[in-house]
């Protein structure tokens, strides 16, 4: 999987859910320590660094999924029982995820 892909969109899904939570761009820089321009250029497009990437994730954990490979916010309230796959392969898709995102931040 490439970051790139993965990243693509990133800031228009950063920003429903910061509207979802009810959480402005500022409030979110003012808890996390960041630069309130920096947040606005994430949210227009510019690749998020590592660091953003790991605040934007401990603030919202629930929404890592949507943040980094869903389409649709709505998808935690779907219920379970629509998932037939395979434990295995749930487990090695989790994990090739999870070393592509060590890929990426190790470079930063």
């Amino acid at each position: 999987m490439n970051f790139n892909k993965i990243s693509d969109g990133f800031g228009e899904r950063f920003k429903t859910v910061l509207k979802k939570h009810k959480v402005t761009q500022a409030k979110f820089a003012e808890d996390t320590n960041t630069h309130k321009g920096l947040v606005s250029r994430y949210i227009n497009g510019e690749r998020p660094s590592g660091d953003f990437i790991l605040k934007a994730v401990a603030y919202f954990p629930k929404e890592i999924q949507y943040l980094f490979f869903e389409d649709n916010l709505d998808f935690v309230n779907e219920d379970a029982s629509s998932y037939n796959s395979d434990p295995q392969k749930i487990i090695l898709d989790i994990e090739e995820k999870l070393r592509d995102l060590k890929r990426v931040l190790s470079q930063k």
